[in-house]
Protein backbone atom coordinates (compact mmCIF):
# COMPACT_ATOMS: atom_id res chain seq x y z
CA UNK A 1 0.00 0.00 0.00
CA UNK A 2 1.06 3.47 -0.71
CA UNK A 3 1.45 6.26 1.26
CA UNK A 4 0.25 9.47 0.68
CA UNK A 5 1.07 11.56 3.32
CA UNK A 6 4.62 12.71 1.67
CA UNK A 7 2.42 13.63 -1.72
CA UNK A 8 0.29 15.63 1.21
CA UNK A 9 3.36 17.44 2.98
CA UNK A 10 5.81 17.91 0.06
CA UNK A 11 2.76 19.86 -2.22
CA UNK A 12 3.86 22.80 -1.74
CA UNK A 13 7.73 22.37 -2.37
CA UNK A 14 9.43 25.32 -4.86
CA UNK A 15 8.97 24.86 -8.79
CA UNK A 16 12.49 26.25 -10.05
CA UNK A 17 12.34 26.80 -14.38
CA UNK A 18 14.74 25.43 -16.02
CA UNK A 19 15.90 24.05 -19.36
CA UNK A 20 17.20 21.10 -21.13
CA UNK A 21 19.11 20.80 -24.64
CA UNK A 22 18.97 17.44 -26.72
CA UNK A 23 22.34 18.00 -28.45
CA UNK A 24 22.24 16.30 -31.78
CA UNK A 25 24.76 15.54 -35.28
CA UNK A 26 24.68 13.12 -37.88
CA UNK A 27 26.16 9.86 -37.17
CA UNK A 28 28.16 9.13 -39.97
CA UNK A 29 25.28 7.14 -41.96
CA UNK A 30 21.58 7.87 -42.39
CA UNK A 31 20.85 7.78 -38.38
CA UNK A 32 21.87 10.46 -35.84
CA UNK A 33 23.20 10.61 -32.44
CA UNK A 34 22.90 12.63 -29.45
CA UNK A 35 25.08 14.02 -26.55
CA UNK A 36 25.14 12.85 -22.64
CA UNK A 37 27.21 13.49 -19.86
CA UNK A 38 27.56 11.26 -16.59
CA UNK A 39 27.28 13.48 -13.70
CA UNK A 40 29.56 13.49 -10.96
CA UNK A 41 28.53 11.24 -8.00
CA UNK A 42 29.86 14.11 -5.69
CA UNK A 43 26.91 15.65 -6.89
CA UNK A 44 23.67 17.16 -5.18
CA UNK A 45 21.32 16.24 -7.14
CA UNK A 46 21.16 13.29 -9.50
CA UNK A 47 24.59 12.33 -9.08
CA UNK A 48 26.16 9.47 -10.89
CA UNK A 49 23.34 9.33 -13.82
CA UNK A 50 23.51 10.47 -17.89
CA UNK A 51 21.88 13.70 -18.70
CA UNK A 52 21.44 16.11 -20.47
CA UNK A 53 23.12 19.76 -21.03
CA UNK A 54 20.96 22.02 -18.85
CA UNK A 55 20.28 24.31 -15.74
CA UNK A 56 18.20 26.70 -13.56
CA UNK A 57 16.97 29.73 -15.25
CA UNK A 58 19.36 32.34 -13.41
CA UNK A 59 18.85 35.90 -13.01
CA UNK A 60 21.08 36.93 -15.56
CA UNK A 61 18.84 35.07 -18.56
CA UNK A 62 16.19 37.56 -17.30
CA UNK A 63 17.82 40.90 -17.40
CA UNK A 64 16.46 43.50 -20.49
CA UNK A 65 19.59 43.57 -21.94
CA UNK A 66 18.32 40.18 -23.77
CA UNK A 67 15.62 41.71 -25.33
CA UNK A 68 18.30 43.59 -27.54
CA UNK A 69 20.77 40.90 -28.32
CA UNK A 70 18.21 38.27 -29.69
CA UNK A 71 16.54 41.05 -31.37
CA UNK A 72 14.09 40.39 -33.05
CA UNK A 73 13.22 36.83 -31.45
CA UNK A 74 11.01 38.08 -28.69
CA UNK A 75 8.68 37.26 -25.65
CA UNK A 76 5.86 37.03 -27.96
CA UNK A 77 8.10 34.57 -30.63
CA UNK A 78 9.12 32.69 -27.26
CA UNK A 79 5.50 31.95 -26.02
CA UNK A 80 3.92 31.64 -29.65
CA UNK A 81 6.68 28.16 -29.67
CA UNK A 82 5.93 27.10 -26.23
CA UNK A 83 1.87 27.30 -26.22
CA UNK A 84 2.00 26.25 -30.24
CA UNK A 85 3.62 23.02 -28.68
CA UNK A 86 2.19 22.56 -25.82
CA UNK A 87 -1.61 23.12 -27.01
CA UNK A 88 -1.72 21.33 -30.68
CA UNK A 89 1.66 18.75 -30.82
CA UNK A 90 2.31 17.87 -27.16
CA UNK A 91 5.62 15.96 -27.36
CA UNK A 92 6.58 15.60 -24.10
CA UNK A 93 3.74 15.92 -22.23
CA UNK A 94 2.58 15.37 -18.86
CA UNK A 95 0.14 12.92 -18.70
CA UNK A 96 1.47 11.08 -21.57
CA UNK A 97 4.74 11.16 -19.11
CA UNK A 98 2.47 9.86 -16.14
CA UNK A 99 0.97 7.04 -18.20
CA UNK A 100 4.07 5.47 -19.51
CA UNK A 101 6.46 6.46 -16.55
CA UNK A 102 4.73 7.45 -13.52
CA UNK A 103 3.81 3.40 -12.36
CA UNK A 104 7.72 2.72 -12.29
CA UNK A 105 8.16 6.11 -10.36
CA UNK A 106 5.75 5.18 -7.88
CA UNK A 107 6.98 1.71 -7.39
CA UNK A 108 10.41 3.13 -7.03
CA UNK A 109 9.49 6.00 -4.62
CA UNK A 110 6.63 4.13 -2.79
CA UNK A 111 4.34 7.53 -3.17
CA UNK A 112 1.92 7.85 -5.76
CA UNK A 113 2.00 10.58 -8.12
CA UNK A 114 -0.59 13.54 -7.66
CA UNK A 115 -1.88 14.83 -11.45
CA UNK A 116 -0.07 18.05 -11.53
CA UNK A 117 -0.80 20.23 -13.94
CA UNK A 118 1.63 22.58 -15.76
CA UNK A 119 1.19 26.04 -15.83
CA UNK A 120 -0.05 27.75 -18.67
CA UNK A 121 2.64 29.25 -20.42
CA UNK A 122 0.91 31.59 -22.12
CA UNK A 123 0.65 33.62 -18.42
CA UNK A 124 4.12 33.97 -18.49
CA UNK A 125 6.01 35.32 -21.32
CA UNK A 126 9.08 36.96 -19.51
CA UNK A 127 10.03 33.21 -18.36
CA UNK A 128 9.22 31.83 -21.69
CA UNK A 129 11.97 33.58 -23.52
CA UNK A 130 14.08 33.72 -20.37
CA UNK A 131 14.29 29.74 -20.77
CA UNK A 132 15.37 30.13 -24.35
CA UNK A 133 18.69 32.04 -22.63
CA UNK A 134 18.73 29.37 -19.87
CA UNK A 135 19.10 26.57 -23.09
CA UNK A 136 22.28 28.93 -25.08
CA UNK A 137 24.39 29.88 -21.68
CA UNK A 138 24.29 26.46 -20.52
CA UNK A 139 24.50 24.67 -23.22
CA UNK A 140 27.94 27.00 -23.47
CA UNK A 141 28.90 26.19 -20.21
CA UNK A 142 28.35 22.74 -20.46
CA UNK A 143 29.89 21.86 -23.92
CA UNK A 144 31.45 24.86 -25.07
CA UNK A 145 29.04 25.15 -27.74
CA UNK A 146 27.66 28.35 -29.22
CA UNK A 147 24.52 28.74 -30.92
CA UNK A 148 25.43 32.40 -32.48
CA UNK A 149 26.35 34.34 -35.81
CA UNK A 150 29.69 35.89 -35.60
CA UNK A 151 33.30 34.76 -35.87
CA UNK A 152 34.20 32.59 -32.49
CA UNK A 153 37.07 33.71 -30.36
CA UNK A 154 40.53 31.24 -30.45
CA UNK A 155 39.21 27.82 -29.09
CA UNK A 156 41.85 28.89 -26.14
CA UNK A 157 40.49 32.28 -25.67
CA UNK A 158 37.07 30.79 -25.72
CA UNK A 159 37.96 28.15 -22.99
CA UNK A 160 39.28 31.14 -20.82
CA UNK A 161 36.06 33.03 -21.60
CA UNK A 162 34.07 29.70 -20.79
CA UNK A 163 35.86 29.38 -17.19
CA UNK A 164 35.09 33.08 -16.39
CA UNK A 165 31.07 32.40 -17.21
CA UNK A 166 30.71 29.30 -15.18
CA UNK A 167 32.48 31.00 -12.01
CA UNK A 168 30.57 34.43 -12.35
CA UNK A 169 33.35 36.45 -12.70
CA UNK A 170 31.81 37.67 -16.39
CA UNK A 171 28.46 37.11 -17.63
CA UNK A 172 27.18 35.39 -20.65
CA UNK A 173 25.43 38.29 -22.12
CA UNK A 174 28.35 40.64 -21.67
CA UNK A 175 30.99 38.15 -23.07
CA UNK A 176 28.55 37.33 -26.28
CA UNK A 177 28.08 41.70 -26.78
CA UNK A 178 32.12 42.38 -26.46
CA UNK A 179 32.72 39.53 -29.11
CA UNK A 180 29.86 40.96 -31.24
CA UNK A 181 28.10 37.38 -31.19
CA UNK A 182 24.39 37.20 -31.87
CA UNK A 183 22.48 34.39 -30.01
CA UNK A 184 20.44 32.58 -32.80
CA UNK A 185 17.56 31.45 -30.77
CA UNK A 186 16.09 29.98 -34.19
CA UNK A 187 18.99 27.58 -34.08
CA UNK A 188 16.89 25.58 -30.60
CA UNK A 189 13.79 23.49 -31.04
CA UNK A 190 10.90 23.97 -28.62
CA UNK A 191 10.17 20.22 -27.69
CA UNK A 192 7.76 20.54 -25.02
CA UNK A 193 7.71 20.69 -20.62
CA UNK A 194 8.40 18.35 -17.87
CA UNK A 195 7.11 19.10 -14.26
CA UNK A 196 8.75 17.63 -11.22
CA UNK A 197 5.69 15.86 -9.51
CA UNK A 198 4.84 17.65 -6.41
CA UNK A 199 6.04 14.31 -4.11
CA UNK A 200 9.46 15.79 -4.60
CA UNK A 201 11.71 18.08 -2.59
CA UNK A 202 13.41 19.36 -5.75
CA UNK A 203 10.95 20.63 -8.23
CA UNK A 204 12.02 21.56 -11.50
CA UNK A 205 9.37 23.07 -14.21
CA UNK A 206 11.63 22.22 -17.10
CA UNK A 207 11.76 23.11 -21.01
CA UNK A 208 12.78 20.70 -23.39
CA UNK A 209 15.11 22.43 -26.25
CA UNK A 210 16.51 19.74 -29.69
CA UNK A 211 19.87 22.03 -31.12
CA UNK A 212 22.03 20.83 -33.92
CA UNK A 213 25.46 20.74 -33.73
CA UNK A 214 26.62 23.68 -35.49
CA UNK A 215 29.05 22.93 -38.77
CA UNK A 216 32.89 23.38 -37.90
CA UNK A 217 32.43 23.36 -34.02
CA UNK A 218 33.07 20.21 -31.51
CA UNK A 219 32.03 19.71 -27.94
CA UNK A 220 34.52 20.65 -25.56
CA UNK A 221 33.71 18.76 -21.37
CA UNK A 222 37.12 20.77 -20.78
CA UNK A 223 38.90 17.42 -19.48
CA UNK A 224 36.09 17.65 -16.72
CA UNK A 225 37.29 20.63 -15.00
CA UNK A 226 33.41 21.95 -14.81
CA UNK A 227 32.99 19.56 -11.93
CA UNK A 228 29.30 18.39 -13.05
CA UNK A 229 30.58 15.48 -16.05
CA UNK A 230 33.00 12.86 -15.38
CA UNK A 231 32.68 11.47 -18.67
CA UNK A 232 30.90 11.81 -21.93
CA UNK A 233 29.73 10.94 -25.07
CA UNK A 234 27.55 10.82 -28.67
CA UNK A 235 25.41 7.90 -28.61
CA UNK A 236 22.66 6.81 -30.82
CA UNK A 237 19.41 7.32 -28.53
CA UNK A 238 18.41 3.67 -28.54
CA UNK A 239 22.04 2.43 -27.38
CA UNK A 240 21.62 4.88 -24.04
CA UNK A 241 18.01 3.10 -23.79
CA UNK A 242 18.83 -0.25 -23.51
CA UNK A 243 21.52 0.14 -20.80
CA UNK A 244 23.77 -3.05 -21.32
CA UNK A 245 25.26 -3.96 -18.45
CA UNK A 246 23.97 -1.44 -16.36
CA UNK A 247 26.25 1.40 -17.93
CA UNK A 248 23.87 4.53 -18.28
CA UNK A 249 21.63 5.24 -15.64
CA UNK A 250 19.49 8.06 -16.35
CA UNK A 251 16.59 9.84 -14.84
CA UNK A 252 13.08 9.00 -16.34
CA UNK A 253 12.55 12.27 -17.58
CA UNK A 254 15.75 11.63 -19.97
CA UNK A 255 14.74 8.10 -20.69
CA UNK A 256 10.92 9.92 -21.90
CA UNK A 257 12.83 12.17 -24.21
CA UNK A 258 14.88 9.54 -25.93
CA UNK A 259 12.30 7.49 -26.77
CA UNK A 260 10.41 10.65 -28.40
CA UNK A 261 13.85 11.31 -30.50
CA UNK A 262 14.13 7.47 -30.59
CA UNK A 263 11.48 6.90 -33.18
CA UNK A 264 13.14 9.35 -36.10
CA UNK A 265 15.33 7.82 -38.19
CA UNK A 266 16.82 10.28 -39.44
CA UNK A 267 18.47 13.86 -38.42
CA UNK A 268 16.30 15.81 -40.84
CA UNK A 269 12.98 14.15 -39.74
CA UNK A 270 13.74 14.70 -36.20
CA UNK A 271 14.67 18.48 -36.49
CA UNK A 272 11.56 19.26 -39.01
CA UNK A 273 8.71 16.85 -36.02
CA UNK A 274 10.11 20.05 -34.17
CA UNK A 275 9.75 22.47 -36.26
CA UNK A 276 7.84 25.53 -34.93
CA UNK A 277 4.44 27.53 -35.80
CA UNK A 278 4.51 30.56 -37.95
CA UNK A 279 0.96 30.96 -36.82
CA UNK A 280 0.13 34.07 -34.40
CA UNK A 281 -1.97 33.43 -31.00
Amino acid sequence: MMDTTNAQAQSHSPVRDAATVLLVRPDGGSGFQVYAMRRSPKLRSFAGVWAFPGGSVDEQDRVPKWRILLAPFDERQATEQTVYRERTMPAIETRDFRKRLGPWIEKRIGTKIPDDPIPDSSLDPATNLASWVTAIRELFEETGTLLVEGNLPDPMLLREIRQKVMSGEIRFGDFLEEHGLRPVPEMLRYMGRLLTPSTEKRRFDTRFFLARLPEGQEVDNMQGLTGEAVEDGWFRPQEILENRDGRFPIIPPTRYALEIIAAYRTLDELWEAFCPSTTSL
